[in-house]
């Protein structure tokens, strides 16, 4: 399985967020709530955020998807510590300059996947 270069650049924008599912529970007294419960091993609807990026950093991240994007890669998450088995959700959105001025990149990843 291919690994996720985490020596490139990471924004605070990553997140791998847990898949939350809700339920409505309805009491005896016929009052009803919705109670949300989350599935930590589980993430929908994440994202890897890669910021600042040279030109040869993007192309490398930019290759990485595309070798990989039809099958799982691991993700070590910087802001957590943990691994995590991940697929890549879609195509990423066009690479974007970081400013105007700016020689460097800025790509994001939607990923769905589960802790390793």
């Amino acid at each position: 399985m291919a690994t996720f270069d985490t020596t490139i650049p990471l924004s605070m924008e990553t997140r791998l967020p847990p898949a939350v599912t809700k339920q409505v529970v309805t009491m005896q007294d016929g009052t009803s709530f919705v109670e949300v419960l989350s599935t930590t091993e589980r993430v929908d609807n994440g994202q890897i955020v890669c910021i600042e990026l040279t030109e040869t950093e993007k192309d490398a991240v930019i290759s990485f998807y595309n070798t990989n994007k039809d099958i799982e890669f691991t993700f070590t998450n910087p802001h957590d510590g943990l691994d995590y088995d991940l697929y890549f959700i879609g195509t990423p959105p066009e690479p974007r300059l970081m400013y105007g001025d700016s020689d460097r990149y800025t790509v994001t990843f939607y990923v769905m996947g589960v802790k390793s």
